[in-house]
């Protein structure tokens, strides 16, 4: 795994499997696209913080029309320090993760090129350091039954007794995230991206 500081730019786009979230990490040993499902939770904006990549493969698919040819990273973790709320989406080309079609085999640049070629960089030039709770009444249309379903026995007693914190799991089917975090916010919660948490935000 290599960690590195950078710059996570995040899009919200509208697909046919409702809203989701690409973002474009900019570091100093380069550029790349990320399609991680924890960005589902994220608004819009420009992150500033410290990322562990694991792997950096190629990726390619047709949308509008185009062939579409990208180098995405994948991510161990996030630590985000900061957020620039003033930052203006651009026009959305992108396929939505859930659509895209399963990846051949391809040559994958390896984490340890990754960290050659920080270290060179590094040799030749100077790094700079840088409400009250709700009523029983169903929310958005949602039974408690339904809940239930969504979230699953582990997380769902928290959701039911509205908890002052909620921790997702990301590595479950991403569709099923996706109505997750859409029915968190239904609920009055807010994610923290510093804690990477879901919290209930409460009536002053």
């Amino acid at each position: 795994m290599f960690k590195t500081e950078g710059s996570l730019r995040v899009r919200r786009i509208n697909g046919r499997n409702g809203e989701f979230a690409v973002g474009t990490l900019s570091t100093s040993i380069g550029k790349f696209v990320v399609k991680d499902p924890e960005l589902d939770q994220y608004d819009a904006g420009e992150y500033e913080g410290d990322f562990g990549i694991t792997e950096v493969a190629p990726r390619s698919y047709f949308t509008d029309g185009r062939l579409v040819v990208e180098m995405r990273a994948f991510l161990a973790f996030m630590v985000i320090n900061t957020k620039d709320e003033d930052v203006v989406d651009e026009p959305p080309v992108e396929m939505d993760p859930i659509e895209e079609p399963p990846q051949a085999s391809v040559a994958k640049a390896e984490v340890t090129s990754i960290e050659a070629k920080a270290k060179a960089k590094s040799e030749s030039s100077e790094t700079t350091t840088k409400p009250h709770k709700p009523d029983s009444e169903p929310v958005g249309g949602q039974t408690q039954s339904d809940d239930e379903s969504l979230f699953g026995a582990t997380i769902y007693p928290d959701v039911e007794a509205l908890a002052d914190v909620i921790r997702l799991d990301p590595t479950i089917d991403r569709q099923r995230f996706r109505h997750q975090t859409s029915r968190l916010k239904e609920l009055g919660y807010r994610f923290n991206f510093t804690e990477q948490q879901w919290e209930y935000r409460k009536a002053a």
